[in-house]
């Protein structure tokens, strides 16, 4: 920022020692386009831009191996650190993470979990963890449920993270790629159900649920956050949702309309996570259906000026892929995903 300053004051200067014949012939400069530069922050309470991290249990599907290579392990944390983000999603699965054959088993995320949280853990970076899905179909498996928060215990007690703040109970639930399936009861019992299970282990004053992490492309999901609000504030420490608007979106205005009413469907008191965020395709529409390199520097600037100001605190990146192997298997990465071990 400092650089970009003095870029900027020099040149401002070179503009005031041009040749004053040389602009007799120019249109006036509007003055509403001046930039003024503040002391005075117009948004205090926005922390940055944090990344979701993961993916990488399924490792052994895409490259035959559970874990990163040493090398790409020191490659991946090196530009973490670089990037310096101060919150992270990481959205987990049973058979990843904590179950072997249908016991629990929280060994199983040695490979990959567990050396994410310790970096985490050591650069004092906090951690949102969650579930993309629960198990019980139209119901809640309790099995599952007390296996879940046992595994939450052993992240806290005997792994010692204290890293870990947020805990997100099923991804997207409003989708019907869900396990929800856009059941708002069911959710709203699941995280009763779940923080319940969280207090009888002694966790409530170390992790608080957020939600509802609903993916909205309109104000259609409005009863969502407000229902969270009315019904589970005393259990949520913070709201989240996830968007993904079009160029013109971003570009036109609606994009923040659709933020603010958003943001006051929720506690006015507690933070508001922008759980994802990416830009979308529509037929007919001036962008390409993968992140266009021209637009994307302009874009994503401005698409983090409006959570900044919406009060938002926001993650840029869903996916960090591992490794070029990775990306071979999946090439139609979409929504703007950062390479993060990719030499492309």
């Amino acid at each position: 920022m400092r650089n970009f300053v003095f870029g900027l004051l020099g040149l401002m200067f070179l503009l005031s020692c041009s040749d004053d014949k040389a602009g007799d012939g120019l249109e006036k400069i509007d003055e509403r386009d001046n930039l003024t530069i503040k002391d005075d922050p117009l948004v205090s309470s926005f922390v940055g831009n944090g990344v979701q991290w993961g993916g990488y249990d399924i490792l052994q599907a895409w490259t035959g191996s559970p874990t990163l290579s040493e090398a790409n392990w020191e490659l991946l944390l090196k530009r973490v650190e670089f990037m310096r983000p101060p919150l992270v999603r990481i959205m987990m699965g049973p058979g990843w993470n904590y179950l072997v054959n249908g016991q629990f088993n929280p060994s199983k995320s040695e490979a990959v979990l567990f050396p994410i949280l310790d970096f985490c853990q050591a650069h004092n970076i906090t951690v949102m963890l969650g579930e993309w899905g629960h198990s019980g179909g139209n119901s809640i498996d309790q099995q599952w449920l007390g296996q879940a928060a046992d595994f939450l215990k052993y992240l806290l007690d005997v792994r010692g993270y204290t890293c870990i703040k947020y805990y997100n109970m099923v991804n997207e639930p409003n989708g019907d790629w869900s396990s929800i399936n856009g059941n708002y009861a069911l959710w709203q019992d699941l995280q009763e159900q779940f923080y319940d299970e969280v207090i009888a282990r002694g966790l409530d004053d170390r992790v608080g649920m957020i939600g509802p992490d609903v993916a909205v492309w309109g104000t259609g999901l409005l009863n969502w956050v407000a229902n969270a609000y009315l019904n589970l504030d005393d259990i949520m420490w913070a709201y989240d949702i996830h968007t993904y608007p079009s160029e013109v979106e971003v570009r036109d205005g609606s994009y923040q309309e659709l933020l603010q009413a958003y943001r006051n469907a929720a506690s006015p008191t507690k933070p508001m996570i922008m759980g994802e965020v990416g830009f979308k395709y529509l037929p007919g529409q001036h962008w390409d259906r993968k992140i266009n390199a021209e637009s994307m520097p302009t874009l994503m600037p401005r698409m983090i000026a409006i959570c900044l100001y919406m009060t938002l605190f926001m993650e840029l990146t869903w996916r960090m892929p591992s490794s070029r192997t990775c990306l071979q298997a999946m090439p139609e990465l979409l929504f703007g995903d950062w390479m993060m071990l990719s030499t492309i």
